[in-house]
């Protein structure tokens, strides 16, 4: 996911007897903090933007659109951003009932009062599971705040059988260009329910349990980006 992340195993701060070390370990913990929230909003924003469609008075055709090409965010990123958004951020509201700010729908305000919330590039690594049983893997306290991604993808793994490919399904993979990084993306062509043929990378079928709704934002974006290369070519 695009951000960068701070893991902190605990709230508190160590201490130290270098008093300059001890004033920059406080600065980073502080701006670990203001990172978590402000990638927790980005997530809220997204997935706010999706519901209201405002992307189209802008000619985009989805939000996936408008992330990719206003912030250059990968494919694999906006969807990630969207589906935590959606179903792993909850707002946190005043006395007023004004958003203060945001956290993960897996805590409880009271849990929240005692330790750390689950930072989103944690939320990312459940997203193959689903949100139910993610929901009981937290409250059966197999997966916590003080995990590493890392752990927390091998938990996740643990729990979730690989998907067949449905046969209805072309599998045939093609290689496409690179990205701007220098990855190889291999893409799958996809059939859906009406006839409808179009590649997604790979990497998104094996990670992110596509709906329908969301296969139709990548066939937009698809038919999207083949229009643009057309205006290029007839330039």
């Amino acid at each position: 996911m695009n951000e960068m992340t701070i893991t902190q195993v605990s709230t508190t701060i160590p201490e130290f007897v270098n008093k300059d070390l001890q004033d920059a370990t406080k600065k980073v913990f502080k701006i670990g903090e203001t990172v978590r929230k402000c990638a927790f909003e980005t997530t809220y924003i997204m997935a706010t933007v999706d519901a209201s469609e405002c992307y189209k008075d802008d000619g985009f055709d989805s939000v996936h659109a408008w992330a990719m090409k206003t912030f250059g965010f990968k494919k694999s990123a906006s969807y990630a951003l969207l589906k935590t958004g959606r179903e792993y951020v909850r707002t946190i509201l005043d006395a007023k009932g004004r958003i203060k700010g945001y956290a993960s729908n897996l805590l409880t305000d009271k849990e929240l009062e005692h330790g750390d919330d689950f930072s989103t590039a944690q939320i990312e690594k459940m997203l193959p599971a689903g949100h139910d049983l993610v929901a009981d893997l937290v409250q059966e306290g197999e997966i916590v705040p003080e995990m590493s991604c890392r752990d927390i993808a091998k938990v996740i793994k643990a729990h979730t059988a690989p998907e067949e490919s449905d046969e209805s399904e072309e599998v045939t993979e093609e290689t496409g260009d690179a990205e701007d990084d220098g990855e190889e993306v291999i893409y799958r062509v996809v059939t859906d329910d009406v006839g409808g043929k179009y590649s997604v990378p790979v990497e998104i079928l094996e990670q992110y349990r596509i709906t329908a709704e969301e296969l139709e934002a990548i066939k937009a974006i698809s038919d999207h980006n083949v229009l643009e290369d057309d205006e290029d070519e007839n330039e």
